[in-house]
């Protein structure tokens, strides 16, 4: 378990997170949703261990995140992060490679485990096709590609990821998503994962969430399955805008949408 208990964080004086507990599962896919500066990024960053807390403690099965070292921490932890920031002279398949960095020997080299392991997450994101392209030369879509088969080669039980599908069309949206949610929910007889995701978009949030946590103004106001959480009632004060909750007569799929009035 990966457990946030009262933490509170920010950059210099600001206080960016005030006393957010939230505990994260293997096998839930969670998500995380809130208006913009709500904190959902320096959310990440803390558990990630990059971010200094205030006060507080995160504990990963049992441990301080922040009396592990970096290598440690990597093979607990991977990040899907938001800024892409790729070394541009890289091609794709040396980015992914670098996710296994925590497991090399002391001479750094890739072992034919290695080499499976990068082959394997590189097929599960579609970006085996470009594996030798240099990183400048792929579009932003790709690169969040990249940055998730990254964090799969860390083969870690929690995943953080900062909005992985801001740069992606709908069709990698979907695909990345269910991607995710099979990482809490294997079928192939691998460990499920705990994965925490910040997204912007509720109804995938809505479709693929286990538990969804809002947070506002650096503060968790409820956490819950997407159902008690994700009620016009208590979101359209939050984002401002009247939300509606309509249901597809023909399949029961039901969608979050603005009240549009003419």
């Amino acid at each position: 378990m990966l457990k946030i208990t009262h933490i509170k964080a920010g950059y210099d004086q600001r206080l960016v997170l005030d006393n957010v507990s939230l505990d994260l599962d293997p096998g839930q896919l969670v998500a995380l949703i809130g208006p913009n500066g709500a904190g959902k990024s320096t959310l990440i960053r803390a558990i990630s261990g990059l971010l200094p807390l205030h006060q507080g403690v995160i504990e990963v099965d049992g441990k301080d995140v922040h009396s592990l070292n970096e290598n440690q921490r990597a093979q607990k932890i991977a990040v899907v992060p938001q800024a892409r920031n790729l070394p541009p002279a890289f091609t794709a398949r040396e980015v992914v490679a670098l996710g296994r960095t925590p497991y090399l020997n002391w001479l750094g080299l890739l072992s034919d485990s290695d080499e499976k392991i990068i082959d394997q997450a590189m097929a599960q994101t579609d970006t085996l096709e470009f594996s030798s392209r240099l990183v400048n030369e792929l579009s932003g879509g790709e690169q969040q590609r990249l940055l998730l088969a990254r964090a799969l080669v860390q083969q870690t039980p929690y995943l953080l990821l900062d909005e992985p599908t801001s740069h992606l069309d709908l069709q990698f949206q979907i695909s990345l998503m269910e991607r995710v949610h099979r990482l809490a929910h294997p079928t192939n007889g691998d460990s499920p994962r705990a994965v925490l995701a910040a997204v912007h978009d509720l109804n995938l949030a809505l479709e693929f969430a286990d538990r969804v946590a809002l947070l506002v103004k650096g503060q968790v106001l409820i956490c819950g399955e997407p159902a008690e959480v994700l009620k016009p009632e208590i979101l359209s004060s939050i984002y401002n805008v009247p939300l509606a909750l309509l249901r597809d007569p023909n399949n029961g799929q039901v969608a979050i949408l603005p009240k549009v009035h003419h």
